[in-house]
């Protein structure tokens, strides 16, 4: 009898990825988990209209020994988090504006990490760009009047036609 090995490839959500695992995926892949350190909060919080509904995003940048990330925050989620403080993230989503970055989703949990993450100081200094949310726009069409904005971290679930 021949015996075949089948190589084990462990997925995202089975594993603690690092931000420099998370560089490597797609746009659009899940974070099954991530334990980071929040090296930046931005100052206050934006409401975004994402499909007629006003939502509360804040950005922020988290990093591990591997390297530095930008996180989106959306809702509730943004009070959970604390600058300089350690967490572990589940169910986050990686999205893409110029570079990955991550993104809360609707079945995100944070919680406070039991260790703290060490990040080193070259990793902290890194910079990463904070895109801005360009201003609204209405475009006329046909007698209608369409309110356009583009928005990172939402993930187009449906559109009329």
């Amino acid at each position: 009898m021949k015996s075949i090995d089948f190589g084990y490839k462990e997925h995202n959500d089975c594993r603690t990825l690092t931000v420099e695992q998370v560089a490597g995926l797609q746009p659009q892949d899940y974070v099954g988990k991530i334990q980071a350190k929040v090296v930046w909060l931005q100052d206050g919080s934006k409401t975004v209209n994402v499909y007629g509904k006003p939502l509360e995003l804040k950005e922020s940048h988290v990093a591990d020994h591997t390297g530095k990330i930008r996180l989106s925050l959306w809702a509730e989620i943004i009070g959970q988090v604390e600058q300089g403080k350690s967490y572990v993230l589940e169910n986050l989503s990686v999205r893409e504006e110029g570079e990955l970055y991550l993104t809360t989703t609707k079945t995100t949990t944070i919680r406070v990490s039991e260790e703290e993450v060490e990040v080193p100081e070259s990793v902290a200094m890194l910079r990463l760009q904070v895109k801005q949310h360009k201003q609204e726009q209405e475009v006329e069409q046909e007698g209608l009047t369409t309110v356009q904005r583009p928005v990172c971290g939402v993930k187009l679930a449906d559109q009329w036609q």
